[in-house]
């Protein structure tokens, strides 16, 4: 798997809403989780990413 988010994941993200320092962001969280990715299939994380910005949106999550 690479170890850069994809043109196709980065206008997927936009698409939902994200902004590019939280595309960034993410792409800094995954690249540190690397180790971790063979367990993960691309639309999963996605769709856990987005419900994760759903949850921060709406004050369930704290800037950390």
């Amino acid at each position: 798997m690479p170890t850069t988010t994809t043109d196709q994941t980065v206008h997927e993200l936009a698409a939902q809403g994200f902004s590019p320092a939280e595309i960034a962001r993410l792409q800094q969280l995954k690249d540190r989780y690397h180790p971790f990715r063979e367990l993960c299939e691309s639309n999963h994380e996605f769709e856990r990413l987005a419900f994760l910005k759903w949850r921060w949106m709406h004050g369930q999550v704290e800037r950390g």
